[in-house]
């Protein structure tokens, strides 16, 4: 696709861009030339149509669908956003603010890969997301946890951010302390070594 005097500039020895430089660069090529809106919006993704009726399916979540169902349904939704502009992702996705649609484990017990005790809105506070390995098993019952997998917590990240939703991720909220957990032993010949280089070491 060649990009004219209309058109952002390009370097000399490459006038022709694709549609991929287009989309990674926020170029809306659809506005540049309005002759050719309906093509440029079927290469580039669409106008925002796919994602809208998405949120709108996403709108009626309940108690009742399956987890993976959901875990599908949102991932798409994440996926859709990846290439449009915060603003706009903002905008797509502002009907789910308060809407009850991350499925989440408050209990320790687990009752199975495919089951959750309720349905948290991104604008309750009191859920958090596992974002690291361990952190499932370490929070499981302290705090109510989004009851998704790893995998999956990884494909919604565009979600959480236009959600506003990355300071609920636990590598993000906590703060690593280690304490030793057995009685201290002491090394002898490591405590004589270091005394002997106390005068290199600089503070």
């Amino acid at each position: 696709m060649f990009l004219g005097h209309r058109g952002p500039k390009v370097p000399r020895s490459s006038p022709w861009v694709t549609i991929k430089h287009c989309a990674s660069n926020k170029i809306d090529v659809a506005a540049l030339y309005p002759g050719c809106k309906t093509l440029f919006h079927g290469l580039l993704g669409g106008d925002g149509n796919e994602i809208e009726s998405l949120v709108k399916i996403a709108e009626t979540i309940k108690a009742s669908w399956l987890l993976p169902d959901i875990s599908r349904l949102l991932i798409k939704i994440s996926m859709e956003l990846r290439d449009a502009t915060s603003s706009r992702s903002r905008l797509w996705i502002r009907p789910l603010r308060n809407k009850a649609i991350f499925p989440a484990r408050t209990t320790s017990q687990l009752k199975g890969p495919g089951i959750y005790d309720a349905l948290v809105s991104p604008e309750d506070s009191t859920w958090f997301i596992a974002d690291q390995a361990g952190f499932d098993d370490a929070f499981r019952g302290i705090v109510p946890l989004l009851a998704f997998s790893l995998v999956e917590i990884t494909k919604l990240g565009s979600l959480f951010q236009s959600l506003g939703l990355d300071s609920r991720r636990l590598s993000l909220a906590t703060e690593e302390n280690t304490f030793p957990v057995k009685p201290l032993t002491y090394s002898r010949r490591d405590t004589n070594f270091f005394r002997s280089r106390v005068l290199y070491i600089k503070l």
